[in-house]
């Protein structure tokens, strides 16, 4: 089961306030619910960090080389 806390902090790093500081509440959701959630966040918070290396990467200018 997922807990409230890891949600919350998943979806304050995804600027996600409405749920970070509670207004919408997860405790009366089912317990299903907050799997999912959780799951969900922390796929995103991955393709976010991908996206951002990549930009990185391009906008490093460097060559494309494999050693």
């Amino acid at each position: 089961m997922a807990d409230i806390a890891d949600i919350k902090k998943l979806a304050r790093s995804l600027c996600l306030m409405n749920i970070a500081n509670g207004v919408i509440d997860l405790n009366y959701e089912t317990v299903s619910n907050r799997d999912y959630l959780n799951k969900i966040l922390k796929q995103e918070v991955e393709c976010r960090a991908k996206k951002k290396a990549n930009e990185r990467y391009r906008s490093s200018c460097l060559p494309k080389k494999v050693f």
